[in-house]
């Protein structure tokens, strides 16, 4: 088995998007790693260069939470078996609780009533026919089954595309909170550059 994860790691790769998946990861834990008390009151708005960056509410809350910084970057780079945060930086900001990629009350979403069409199973089939190793092959068919299945399950719920980065997110926005970062910071870069 951990040579299968070895392969699949290897493929992600290859296909220059596992930087990718890992780094969305720490927008869906979250939640989950910094505990349903303090999430009320942090956002995490963007990652870049192992940075992350949260919004808090107001300087206190950027003040208590600085202390538990190390504890907070250990966790999220245990959970996703992976170093990437170096380092959080905290920032006054609005908590869009709309905004969030996972709260609590979505936890539990029930994959099991999302059924997927013989025409997206066939597709499925498609992209791993190259595949020789039927093993590798029934596994990535089921992690691409279920990323199908919350897909469905996000657009059913509500949820919108970025029209950027095609990333599903859930607010009134246009684009997603890291495209929407993104492009204001390119914003007043020109800006400033006037």
């Amino acid at each position: 088995m951990e040579e299968l994860k070895n392969i699949l790691k290897d493929t992600l790769k290859q296909r220059k998007i596992y930087k990718r998946v890992i780094e969305s990861l720490v927008f869906v834990i979250w939640d989950e790693v910094i505990g349903e008390k303090l999430c009320k009151y942090t956002c995490p708005s963007y990652l870049k260069n192992g940075v992350l960056f949260v919004n808090v509410p107001n300087s206190m809350w950027s003040h208590h939470l600085s202390f538990l910084k190390p504890d907070i970057i250990e966790r999220i780079n245990t959970k996703i078996g992976n170093m990437v945060i170096k380092d959080l930086r905290f920032k006054l900001g609005t908590i869009n609780y709309s905004n969030r990629t996972v709260s609590f009350k979505e936890k539990e979403r029930n994959l099991n009533d999302i059924y997927l069409t013989a025409e997206e199973y066939s597709k499925i089939d498609r992209m791993l026919s190259h595949l020789k190793d039927e093993e590798l092959r029934r596994l990535l068919k089921s992690i691409i089954s279920i990323d199908y299945k919350n897909k469905k399950w996000m657009e059913q719920n509500n949820w919108k595309r970025c029209k950027n980065c095609r990333r599903y997110y859930k607010s009134k926005r246009d684009v997603c909170a890291v495209c929407a970062s993104s492009i204001y910071n390119k914003t007043n870069t020109s800006i400033g550059e006037m």
